[in-house]
């Protein structure tokens, strides 16, 4: 029995469902509305008559329970709609897997992620000519912390930030201070040694981007 009752553990366990991958999620809507970022378990999903694997990138819009819309087939879905924003004319949704976009659909098993990757989904104005995105990060030592500010277009290439506003927050406190970059997209900020801070950009007519954590020493 006992031999039995083991076979059939290994057996549930053999054809339970295998556990998506962990990642960071940030969506950003038409007028800058934003979902996350926050980290998520990317599961398998259905959608329609589509019973998707875990770990696609359209997976990421269920895991940050942003209500969607998709057409195509299984293989090919396009996600025309995410809460109110719906597609019109050349403007429509798309995602990135870090800096870049993928150029393959959010539902095709050669895009599955993996655990730590940063995934976003924003509005795009104008298909194939997107607006860029924003990503900061930031190094500190000797009581200062010089913050870099790009902005990276589809493919990944990253262009600095002239005069960008960088935000900056020391855990555990929710007090923000915000900063100017320079001409060269970085500030200098003095901090204080042995803190974490959490440190965020904006930047006009660049969609928002991940936040990033710097530990001072």
């Amino acid at each position: 029995m006992a031999a039995c009752a083991a076979a059939l553990l290994a057996l549930a366990a053999a054809s339970a469902p295998a556990a998506g991958p962990r990642v960071q999620a940030l969506v950003v809507g038409k007028g800058g509305w934003s979902a996350g970022p926050r980290a998520v378990t990317v599961d398998a999903l259905r959608v329609g008559r589509c019973r998707l694997v875990a770990g696609l990138p359209i997976g990421v819009l269920r895991a940050l329970r942003q209500p969607f819309r998709a057409r195509g087939g299984c293989s090919a879905l396009y996600v025309s709609q995410v809460r109110g924003d719906r597609e019109r004319g050349l403007g429509g949704w798309v995602y990135k897997v870090g800096h870049r976009s993928p150029g393959r659909s959010a539902s095709d098993r050669a895009e599955r992620l993996r655990s730590g990757e940063r995934v976003m989904w924003f509005w795009c104005a104008r298909a194939g000519s997107c607006a860029r995105t924003l990503g900061t990060s930031g190094r500190a030592s000797g009581g200062r912390m010089r913050v870099t500010v790009n902005a990276y277009d589809d493919r990944g290439r990253a262009r600095r930030v002239a005069g960008a506003t960088v935000i900056v927050r020391r855990l555990g406190t929710s007090t923000r201070h915000t900063f100017r970059a320079g001409s060269d997209g970085t500030a200098l900020i003095r901090v204080t040694p042995g803190q974490r801070y959490r440190v965020d950009s904006r930047a006009r007519g660049v969609v928002r981007g991940f936040p990033t954590t710097v530990r001072a020493r």
